[in-house]
């Protein structure tokens, strides 16, 4: 298998991830109008607005996910018809990149996760 069906197969995975978070924020986004609709309380507000946003960065992040990953291939198809070397070499080191910063995002991801939980712990009233 050559390095260019490689990738094609790479980007049609990760466009699939990008459809997924699509598909999560339009259930985030249904659910915040669902509570908006529906939810008279103070818990359903939180929900609400806390469904609202991450639907509308999921979105955010699909979208881009999507749109990132079909330039990618473009430009690199032109690259491999131009110079097949170059375009190895290329992808040789974009790979590498996404290879030593995969641990530094999951480091990131749970810094996020310990700070929001210590802000829930710490924030008593919170004001919508």
């Amino acid at each position: 298998m050559q390095l260019i069906e490689q990738l094609e197969i790479y980007i049609q995975a990760q466009k699939g991830v990008g459809l997924n978070a699509i598909l999560f924020g339009s259930g985030f986004l249904i659910t915040a109008l669902f509570f908006h609709l529906y939810g008279e309380s103070g818990l359903a507000s939180g929900f609400r607005n806390g469904a609202l946003v991450v639907g509308v960065l999921l979105y955010a992040m699909g979208f881009g996910l999507r749109i990132s990953q079909e330039n990618l291939l473009k430009e690199n198809k032109v690259l491999y018809k131009h110079d097949k070397v170059e375009f190895q070499q290329t992808e040789i080191e974009r790979m590498s990149k996404v290879k030593d910063n995969y641990p530094r995002l999951q480091i990131v991801i749970v810094v996020l996760v310990v700070l929001s939980l210590m802000a829930f712990l710490i924030i008593k009233n919170i004001v919508w």
